[in-house]
Protein backbone atom coordinates (compact mmCIF):
# COMPACT_ATOMS: atom_id res chain seq x y z
CA UNK A 1 0.00 0.00 0.00
CA UNK A 2 1.70 3.62 -1.10
CA UNK A 3 -0.13 5.84 1.35
CA UNK A 4 0.34 8.79 -1.28
CA UNK A 5 -2.20 6.60 -3.28
CA UNK A 6 -4.33 6.24 -0.49
CA UNK A 7 -4.37 9.64 0.52
CA UNK A 8 -5.38 10.37 -3.35
CA UNK A 9 -7.48 8.38 -3.75
CA UNK A 10 -9.75 9.14 -0.57
CA UNK A 11 -9.32 12.98 -1.55
CA UNK A 12 -10.92 12.09 -5.16
CA UNK A 13 -13.68 10.35 -3.82
CA UNK A 14 -14.14 13.00 -1.20
CA UNK A 15 -14.44 15.83 -3.98
CA UNK A 16 -16.68 13.56 -6.09
CA UNK A 17 -18.93 13.26 -3.41
CA UNK A 18 -18.97 16.97 -2.93
CA UNK A 19 -19.43 17.69 -6.33
CA UNK A 20 -22.71 15.24 -6.76
CA UNK A 21 -23.84 17.02 -3.90
CA UNK A 22 -23.67 20.15 -5.20
CA UNK A 23 -25.20 19.14 -8.44
CA UNK A 24 -28.03 17.27 -6.42
CA UNK A 25 -28.81 20.56 -4.27
CA UNK A 26 -29.09 22.23 -7.40
CA UNK A 27 -31.33 19.95 -8.69
CA UNK A 28 -33.53 19.41 -5.73
CA UNK A 29 -34.00 23.35 -5.52
CA UNK A 30 -34.99 23.22 -9.20
CA UNK A 31 -37.95 21.14 -8.73
CA UNK A 32 -38.50 22.35 -5.35
CA UNK A 33 -39.61 25.53 -7.61
CA UNK A 34 -41.22 23.71 -9.71
CA UNK A 35 -43.40 21.75 -7.04
CA UNK A 36 -44.31 24.75 -5.30
CA UNK A 37 -45.54 25.94 -9.19
CA UNK A 38 -47.45 22.96 -9.24
CA UNK A 39 -48.82 23.26 -6.02
CA UNK A 40 -49.89 26.70 -6.62
CA UNK A 41 -51.79 25.80 -9.86
CA UNK A 42 -54.02 23.08 -8.12
CA UNK A 43 -54.65 25.75 -5.19
CA UNK A 44 -55.87 28.17 -7.89
CA UNK A 45 -58.22 25.54 -9.65
CA UNK A 46 -59.46 24.92 -5.91
CA UNK A 47 -59.74 28.23 -5.07
CA UNK A 48 -61.99 28.69 -8.29
CA UNK A 49 -63.86 24.81 -7.72
CA UNK A 50 -64.44 25.11 -4.56
CA UNK A 51 -63.15 21.86 -4.83
CA UNK A 52 -60.45 20.32 -2.28
CA UNK A 53 -59.70 17.26 -3.60
CA UNK A 54 -58.15 15.98 -6.65
CA UNK A 55 -58.39 12.22 -7.21
CA UNK A 56 -56.41 10.85 -10.06
CA UNK A 57 -54.89 7.61 -11.48
CA UNK A 58 -51.58 9.20 -10.49
CA UNK A 59 -52.24 10.26 -7.41
CA UNK A 60 -54.45 12.80 -5.21
CA UNK A 61 -53.83 16.39 -4.57
CA UNK A 62 -55.54 17.60 -1.53
CA UNK A 63 -56.16 21.07 -0.06
CA UNK A 64 -54.83 21.21 3.58
CA UNK A 65 -54.81 24.03 5.94
CA UNK A 66 -51.75 24.70 7.60
CA UNK A 67 -51.80 27.10 10.97
CA UNK A 68 -48.18 28.73 12.64
CA UNK A 69 -47.91 30.48 15.58
CA UNK A 70 -44.80 32.72 16.69
CA UNK A 71 -43.55 34.89 18.91
CA UNK A 72 -44.20 38.35 18.58
CA UNK A 73 -43.59 39.95 21.77
CA UNK A 74 -42.13 38.16 24.58
CA UNK A 75 -42.82 40.65 27.25
CA UNK A 76 -46.40 40.44 26.36
CA UNK A 77 -46.56 36.60 26.76
CA UNK A 78 -44.50 37.06 30.17
CA UNK A 79 -47.33 39.79 31.28
CA UNK A 80 -50.35 37.46 30.17
CA UNK A 81 -48.72 34.39 31.91
CA UNK A 82 -48.41 36.81 35.31
CA UNK A 83 -51.89 38.14 35.03
CA UNK A 84 -53.98 35.23 34.18
CA UNK A 85 -52.24 32.02 35.81
CA UNK A 86 -51.93 30.90 31.60
CA UNK A 87 -48.43 29.29 31.63
CA UNK A 88 -49.55 26.97 28.50
CA UNK A 89 -47.66 29.18 25.97
CA UNK A 90 -44.15 28.61 27.44
CA UNK A 91 -42.76 25.71 25.27
CA UNK A 92 -39.09 25.97 23.72
CA UNK A 93 -41.60 26.98 20.75
CA UNK A 94 -44.51 28.54 20.87
CA UNK A 95 -47.97 26.31 21.63
CA UNK A 96 -49.76 26.34 18.58
CA UNK A 97 -52.56 24.78 19.52
CA UNK A 98 -52.85 26.59 22.87
CA UNK A 99 -52.73 29.41 21.02
CA UNK A 100 -55.76 28.70 18.70
CA UNK A 101 -57.86 27.50 22.23
CA UNK A 102 -56.67 31.53 23.18
CA UNK A 103 -57.78 32.70 19.60
CA UNK A 104 -60.90 31.14 19.89
CA UNK A 105 -61.94 32.06 23.35
CA UNK A 106 -61.68 35.27 21.64
CA UNK A 107 -57.90 36.39 23.23
CA UNK A 108 -56.34 39.09 20.98
CA UNK A 109 -53.47 37.53 19.95
CA UNK A 110 -51.46 40.83 20.54
CA UNK A 111 -51.99 40.76 23.87
CA UNK A 112 -50.36 37.08 24.53
CA UNK A 113 -47.38 38.26 22.04
CA UNK A 114 -48.12 35.73 19.30
CA UNK A 115 -48.49 36.05 15.41
CA UNK A 116 -51.15 33.70 14.29
CA UNK A 117 -51.48 32.41 10.98
CA UNK A 118 -53.35 30.14 8.28
CA UNK A 119 -52.53 29.22 4.89
CA UNK A 120 -54.18 26.94 2.36
CA UNK A 121 -51.76 24.63 0.49
CA UNK A 122 -52.07 21.82 -1.62
CA UNK A 123 -50.57 18.30 -0.89
CA UNK A 124 -50.12 15.15 -3.02
CA UNK A 125 -49.72 11.69 -2.37
CA UNK A 126 -49.16 8.52 -4.50
CA UNK A 127 -52.12 6.39 -5.75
Amino acid sequence: MKIDEVVNQYIDLRNQVSAKKKEFDTFKRECEMDMKDLELQILEVSNQTGVDSFKTEFGTAYRSTKTYAKMLDPNSRIEYAKRTGDYGLFTNHISKAHAIELLDEGVDPELIGVDIESESVVLFRKS
